[in-house]
């Protein structure tokens, strides 16, 4: 039996779609009998379709090579025909077939977000060689002149714009992937300047995004340089205080724990990633400025359950330590002043600040002692053997350790021997001259503070709440007798010489002294009329002091007793003076406090009663006498605080009388009476311009500040606000005027004033110029919405259109359909042993988030990750589901809110040009204006238009997303934004779930093959490390071994050159360390 295998493929290896097969007899035929050659040609060819696919993992490989001739055959026809191009990618992108076609599809001016997407998806899942060519007919320019035009127009905040930057960072992240994108990216340093760039949109995925491509270029040879640079651009575009200022600042201010992880890798990258210590710790140096160490505080004890997180914070500080170890063994000089600021930028804003400032203080004062040199000597021993105490204890409590200093002995009666009567310090012979003199003065200075205390004592300073005059005399009075007993004594301050009888003895005298005060206050409420002495004197020795009130008045208080007036006491300064000479001079122990000031004395006479207090118990300040100027005055108008409000402020115990004598009234009258007096010319004086205020005080303040901007006349202004031409006017310009132009009462005020118009504030000067425009608030409103009308229409059509774009996407999705039934069936499954189980739906919005929470029993799984395997199993182009969505990523950052804000600001200022303008067009009162008034009712027109349009749409919108919730199950109230940003996470978070299955599955065929990855250096593979800390731990072993290295080597000539002998030269030794860098694998340096 023979047959004929005839071939229309080219050289005869495959066998084509056209091809046919003749038989001799109706069998069929044997594959035994195909020729060697056809067999060898067929595996020649798909090993290179592996190639181009990239597929270099080894078990893959061999899996593929495998698989039976006629797969191989189907698989190599297929990728002839282009059928995963034409069925893959269905989108604005018709082929991708030829590279050149596409990269022009996107070199245009306006690029759609649409064509982004598709490009995309297809960088995600083409092959090498199709990379390959993208990259080497520079398809990487166009995305970025497009991320150019987008920082270009970054003042017009549109979400279009920032999903666009979002979608072409995808791309360039989609490039990064296998190792020849990460090279030409690396190597690019315009994208990276355009990266740093995107750190400020809005959209916190995109901004994590970027830090962990930054993050990753930072660990390649060339791209460290580059992504260094491109902060320092950033911080001159940017204008931040500081490089690194605002990512650091973003540690405090985003709550995002994955941008948190993605930011701190980052910063751990360019700092870890230069292979030479004193770049390290310069780049270090410069976070450290800006009190990263604070930051990284706080964060442990807000996130101190995120593992990931946690990591790279450990990574720092770990980081941080072992330079600092190796900089100690290497004797690297460093500077004192570089060695202090490392110091100050490690524990400012720190619990451990102000232990630092108390120990450098202490320093200081030690250094400058007798011991001189020897403090250094003492202070580094002790540093040592609690270096050496750590290391052997690393989890000593540092708190618990207490130093051994040898006994010194002292007398019973020694310097701080509590509970004996021991001699005077200002008499011991073992005190200095010196210390006689500083304790001299120190007793000087109690004796003024008693005296000013004694003072103080004597004023009544409570109002009427005698409470609270009983309490000030109590606090003075406890501490005239410490300050006496210590001037006593010689100002020990402690006990030394007070003994536990004298104080317990000033205790019951403080206590014997409130009860008189209590008396003596019952007393005066019941007999106010009386005369009281102080009742307390010492030894009689202080005369009494009276108080009286002759003549006086009380009307009852609220409790039917009479209340406490409040006047100046009848006290002469020679009084007060005695009693603190004889109290002073006394030589006799104290026993008790001083003397105890009268009570507050009856008010004078004349004047009505003073007002009763109002219910609660405080009671108000007498009222202060009205002092009438001889002329009238203008108006002051200051806000004065109510009388029940004063106490216990600054102006309580405030008494202005005799600042009031001290003016010069005359002037002052003559300045500011009601009528300016007529000034005499042969006055030679040059009198101060006044100005008047009429309006309010800080809207004039404010208006004049507005005016020193336009820096133009008042004539000007008002000129450039009748014609309102856009050429010469901006919106910023109308928005300032807008906010001072003047109002009813503005122009009141004005109008109401009668003098000299020239006297006028600036403000006024120009409220008074431009206030007989008509309508004048009204054009600024209708220039300025005239002005903002197209930007208003530009953010709102599309948000529009993406709502009611994507509602009716979701509906029609049959992939997204397929992932919910997928969903139902794992669920009821999972739950089917449960009252949960035969559910008929689910919760869209409660469910979907829920899914990665449900782990495996191992905790290395989600049901997320189950998912995605099963979906990748059962329906594998389910990844393309992107291309059915287009529009849910817009949706997702669409509010209602701002749609209703921004339609109802249309509807209003259309409203009012048709209220206020409208009518004049024919009104000859407004004919001078009659050119503007008809450009603005011509806009007017058309803007109603376009707004009965976008009120059509919106209808439109709300019921396409009525239709979308009410189709799954939702409530009518869910928000847009919630709704579609769940949908949205959730099939991001579906696809990031199939890319960690992979990978750990890829991770668990290698270590079982024990097989190094050929392709090693992608985006995926370097962010693992990472994120894992890996990356950094291989760097700290490496330069731990260099250092140990190093010392050997030291330590080995050091023995060489001091051995007496001269023995055999031993044979050269290569060892072989590992490298210093990140990047550089080990073996490349030997020594």
């Amino acid at each position: 039996m023979s047959f004929d295998l005839e071939s229309n493929s080219s050289g005869g290896s495959t066998i084509g779609r056209n091809s046919s097969i003749r038989l001799s007899s109706g069998l069929a035929p044997s594959e035994s009998t195909v020729s060697l050659n056809e067999i060898i040609d067929l595996d020649r060819e798909f090993e290179l379709l592996l190639d181009k696919l990239a597929i270099e993992d080894p078990i893959k490989r061999k899996q593929m090579q495998s698989l039976p001739d006629i797969s191989k055959r189907t698989l190599l026809e297929q990728n002839k025909a282009d059928i995963y191009r034409t069925v893959k990618h269905k989108g604005p992108i018709e082929s991708f077939a030829d590279v050149k076609s596409v990269i022009s599809s996107i070199n245009t001016k306006h690029v759609p977000i649409d064509i982004i997407k598709t490009l995309r998806i297809h960088l995600n899942t083409a092959d090498r060689d199709w990379i390959q060519s993208f990259l080497d007919n520079d398809g990487v320019q166009p995305i970025l002149n497009i991320l150019k035009r987008l920082e270009r127009n970054k003042n017009r905040k549109r979400k279009e714009h920032s999903i666009l930057q979002w979608e072409c960072t995808r791309c360039i992240a989609a490039l990064m992937k296998i190792k020849i994108g990460m090279e030409y990216i690396a190597s690019f340093p315009q994208t990276t300047n355009l990266m740093v760039l995107c750190l400020d949109t809005p959209l916190i995925k995109a901004k994590t995004l970027v830090l962990e491509l930054l993050a990753a270029i930072a660990v390649t040879d060339r791209g460290h340089g580059a992504v260094l640079t491109s902060m320092i651009y950033h911080k001159e575009v940017k204008k931040e205080i500081t490089r690194y200022f605002n990512l650091v600042q973003s540690l405090k201010i985003e709550k995002n724990a994955e941008y948190l992880t993605t930011c701190m890798s980052f910063i751990n990258c360019i700092i870890s990633s230069p292979s030479d210590l004193p770049s390290r710790i310069e780049i270090r140096k410069a976070f450290l400025n800006l009190k990263i160490l604070k930051y990284i505080e706080n964060l442990r004890a807000d996130y101190n359950e995120d593992k990931n997180l946690l990591t790279q914070l450990d990574v720092f500080e770990e980081e941080l330590s072992t330079d600092e170890q190796l900089n100690s063994q290497q004797g690297t000089q460093i500077g004192i002043e570089d060695l202090f600021s490392q110091i100050s930028s490690r524990v400012t804003g720190t619990p451990s600040q102000q232990e630092l400032i108390t120990l450098m203080t202490h320093f200081q004062r030690m250094s400058s002692s007798n011991l001189g040199l020897g403090v250094w000597t003492l202070y580094n021993a002790l540093a040592n053997q609690l270096e050496d105490e750590l290391k052997i204890h690393p989890d000593l409590d540092v708190t618990l350790v207490s130093l051994l200093f040898p006994e010194v002995k002292k007398s019973s009666s020694g310097l701080f021997g509590f509970g004996s009567k021991s001699k005077s310090p200002s008499s011991s012979p073992a005190l200095s001259s010196m210390a006689k003199t500083e304790l001299k003065k120190d007793n000087e200075e109690k004796q003024k503070t008693i005296e000013h205390l004694l003072k103080q004592l004597n004023k009544f300073s409570g109002g009427q709440n005698t409470e609270r005059w009983m309490i000030e005399r109590e606090e003075k009075n406890k501490l005239i007798a410490q300050l006496m007993a210590q001037t006593k004594n010689g100002g020990g301050g402690g006990g030394g010489g007070v003994g536990g009888d004298s104080s317990l003895s000033n205790d019951e005298a403080l206590k014997r002294e409130n009860q008189l005060l209590r008396m003596e206050i019952e007393n005066i409420k019941n007999n106010p009329s009386v005369l009281l002495n102080s009742g307390n004197s010492i030894n009689g020795d202080v005369p009494n002091l009276f108080i009286s009130s002759p003549g006086s008045t009380l009307s009852p208080s609220p409790s039917g007793e009479p209340p406490i007036p409040s006047t100046d006491f009848g006290i002469t300064s020679s009084s007060i003076h005695t009693s603190t000479d004889k109290l002073t001079n006394s030589t006799e122990p104290i026993l008790g406090s001083p003397p105890p000031p009268p009570p507050p004395p009856m008010s004078g006479g004349g004047g009505p009663p003073p007002p009763p207090p109002p219910p609660g118990g405080k009671s108000n300040k007498p009222a202060k006498p009205i002092i009438k100027p001889s002329v009238k005055m203008r108006n002051f108008n200051w806000i004065t605080i109510p009388a029940l409000k004063v106490q216990g402020t600054f102006w309580d115990k405030l008494d202005e009388t005799s600042f009031i004598q001290s003016l010069d009234k005359v002037e002052l009258e003559s300045l500011f009476s009601a009528k300016a007096p007529t000034v005499k010319v042969e006055s030679k004086q040059l009198t101060r311009k006044v100005v008047v205020t009429v309006i309010d005080m800080k809207k004039a303040n404010n208006c004049a500040i507005m005016l020193q901007h336009f820096k133009i006349p008042n004539e000007q202004l008002k000129k450039m606000q009748i014609m309102l031409d856009e050429k010469h006017f901006s919106q910023e310009n109308a928005i300032y005027l807008l906010q001072f132009a003047p109002t009813k009462e503005d122009i009141e005020a004005i109008k109401e004033y009668q003098g000299d118009q020239m006297q006028l504030g600036a403000a006024e000067q120009y409220m008074l110029t431009v206030m007989d425009i008509p309508k004048l608030d009204s054009r600024l409103k209708a220039f300025i919405f005239k002005q903002k009308f197209e930007g208003l229409v530009e953010d709102l059509v599309p948000d529009i259109k993406a709502i009611k774009a994507a509602s009716l996407e979701l509906k029609k999705s049959k992939r997204l359909s397929d992932i919910l039934k997928f969903i139902l069936a794992i669920g009821n499954y999972v739950n089917g042993s449960t009252t949960r189980g035969g559910a008929f739906g689910f919760k869209v919005l409660e469910t979907l988030p829920k899914m990665r929470d449900a782990r495996s029993n191992d905790n290395k799984l989600s049901l997320l990750h189950f998912l995605a395997k099963t979906l990748q199993d059962r329906i594998p182009e389910i990844w393309n589901i992107g291309a059915e969505l287009p529009h849910i990523e817009h949706a997702s950052e669409v509010s209602l809110n701002n749609i209703i804000s921004d339609s109802s600001e249309i509807k209003r200022s259309i409203d009012l040009i048709e209220r206020d303008f409208v009518p004049m067009i024919n009104d000859p009162l407004f004919a001078h204006d009659k050119h503007w008034i008809h450009k603005i009712t011509e806009f007017q027109k058309i803007a109603k238009v376009q707004y009965q349009r976008i009120e059509k749409e919106i209808d439109e919108m709300n019921k396409a997303f009525e239709e979308i919730t009410s189709y799954f199950g939702e409530p009518k109230s869910t928000q847009p934004d919630v709704f579609f940003s769940t949908i949205n996470n959730f099939l991001e978070d579906l696809e990031k779930a199939y890319g960690e299955y992979q990978a750990m599955i890829r991770k668990a065929e290698l270590e079982n093959s024990k097989m190094e990855d050929p392709e090693k250096g992608g985006l995926q593979d370097l962010s693992s490390q990472i994120r894992s800390g890996q990356l950094f731990k291989d760097r700290r072993v490496g330069d731990s071994v260099i250092a140990q290295m190093q010392n050997v080597d030291s330590l080995r000539k050091n023995l060489k050159s001091t051995s007496t002998t001269t023995p055999n030269t031993p044979p050269t030794i290569k060892i072989e360390l590992p490298s210093q860098s990140i990047l550089k694998p080990s073996g490349q340096l030997k020594k």
